[in-house]
C-alpha cells in the first residue's frame, strides 16, 4: 500500500501537522512550557526545519531555562527562515541568558533594525553592553529603550 496515500483508517500527514501545531501553540498560550515543547519536538521529528515547530520550540525552551536548547532551535529557525524582530529578540534573549553578551547585542542591533521601536531589544542590547562594561552606550540603549 502506498504510504503517501491516507488509508480508511489513518490521519492525513497535512492534518496530522496542523494538529501539531495547534496543540503546540495552544499549550505556549496556556504558558504549559513543557507541553508545548513536547509538541513542538514531536513536530520536529517529522519536519526538522518547520519554522513554528523551531519558534514554539525556542520560546518554550527559553521560558524553561534552558537558554542552550532556545539558542540552538532558533538559531537553526535563522538558517532555513527569514528571522523577524521577535525572534531576534527572543535570540538576542537566549544569548543574554548563555552569558554570551556579543551575540546578545548582534542579535538585539538585528532586531532594532527590522522594528527600530523594539523597546526590549534597545534593553538586551543595553543589559549585555553593561555587562560588557560598555557604560555610556549600555546607558544610550536603556533610554532608548525606555
Amino acid at each position: 500500500m502506498d504510504e503517501s496515500v491516507p488509508g480508511p483508517w489513518s490521519v492525513d500527514p497535512a492534518t496530522l501537522l496542523q494538529l501539531r501545531i495547534d496543540k503546540a501553540k495552544q499549550a505556549y498560550q496556556r504558558q504549559d512550557f513543557d507541553n508545548a515543547f513536547v509538541e513542538a519536538e514531536e513536530l520536529l521529528d517529522d519536519h526538522p526545519t518547520h519554522p513554528e515547530g523551531l519558534l514554539i520550540s525556542g520560546q518554550a525552551a527559553l521560558a524553561m531555562g534552558d537558554s542552550t536548547t532556545a539558542l540552538a532551535a532558533l538559531s537553526l529557525y535563522t538558517e532555513h527562515h527569514s528571522p523577524t524582530a521577535e525572534v531576534l529578540l527572543t535570540l538576542a534573549a537566549a544569548a543574554f541568558e548563555s552569558v554570551d553578551f556579543p551575540r546578545a547585542v548582534d542579535f538585539a542591533e538585528q532586531a532594532t533594525r527590522l522594528q527600530p521601536d523594539l523597546a526590549e531589544a534597545w534593553y538586551y542590547m543595553g543589559m549585555a553592553m553593561e555587562r560588557q562594561g560598555q557604560i555610556d552606550a549600555a546607558t544610550q540603549r536603556f533610554e532608548r529603550a525606555a
